[in-house]
């Protein structure tokens, strides 16, 4: 082989080093941490802890929002199946009564749990201190 041996190991044309050894990959791996800490002494403890409790907030509030939009479009499905009820006595709907009485029932069953679900949120997020 007439080849160059240090050349099979490039992969482009570059001119800078090609290979480090152990002790100054450490040296680096050593002053980059060394930096990323010097820079958290930089940040008050009192701080990163707010910042940290304002987010916990808003994810709760976000929560009780999601929650709330649950609640709000069980309550709409469950006014609609009841309002179905009438196209049902009339002989107006395509839904037989007992599969109506079912979603209705399924319906209730799922509000009252976003109820639940809604009521201990709430009740987590005003334990926050504003």
């Amino acid at each position: 082989m007439d080849e160059n041996p240090s050349a099979r190991y490039k992969q482009t044309g570059c001119t800078g080093q090609t290979g480090y050894t152990v002790h100054i990959l450490d040296e680096i791996i050593d002053k980059s941490v060394r930096q990323i800490f010097s820079k958290m002494r930089g940040i008050p403890k009192e701080q990163i802890i707010t910042r940290r409790y304002e987010r916990e907030v808003v994810e709760r509030k976000n929560h009780l929002q999601t929650i709330q939009v649950e609640r709000d479009k069980a309550q709409k499905d469950l006014i609609s199946l009841k309002a179905e009820i009438l196209a049902c006595i009339k002989g107006e709907s395509i839904l037989p009564k007992e599969t109506l009485a079912e979603m209705i029932t399924a319906q209730e069953e799922k509000l009252r749990e976003l109820d639940v679900l809604y009521e201990s949120s709430y009740a987590e997020t005003e334990k926050l201190p504003n």
